[in-house]
């Protein structure tokens, strides 16, 4: 049984289409680290399974609440499961493909880009992100 292809078959029968909008450069330190992001003018289309992530709740058992600082708090809006070759990285947008939709597309920024490992293979990696757009939550 190979885990990543049923992990592809499950994102290619239950997930949806979103676009990848890749970061190119990062400049300065600490706040200053995205002051001037550019991104690249290019998207790429991949198949994700998404999950909401409630306000509030408990990350731990998502396995990334063990990565950062103690005492910092972790809250996101969306979590995305992407194969791993789409390599997606922190401050990287996820642009919702919704062409049937009257809703405008939602667009995230990757806040933490999760691998997840079944022994020596890359079986996915996890994109927890924040809202950038539309504004209104």
């Amino acid at each position: 049984m190979d885990i990543k292809a049923e992990f592809k078959n499950i994102l290619i029968k239950y997930g949806h289409n979103v676009f990848i909008q890749r970061r190119t450069s990062s400049v300065g330190d600490g706040p200053y680290n995205r002051a001037e992001d550019k991104y690249t003018t290019t998207l790429e289309k991949w198949t994700t399974y998404r999950t909401p992530l409630r306000t509030g709740a408990t990350a731990s058992a998502d396995g990334f609440m063990k990565l950062d600082d103690e005492g910092m708090s972790t809250n996101f809006d969306m979590c995305f499961y992407f194969q791993p070759e789409s390599e997606i990285k922190t401050s990287d947008k996820v642009i919702e493909d919704t062409p049937h939709e009257n809703k405008r597309r939602h667009i995230f920024l990757v806040k933490k880009a999760v691998p997840y490992y079944f022994g020596r293979e890359l079986i996915y990696i996890a994109a927890y992100c924040d809202k950038i757009l539309p504004t209104d939550r």
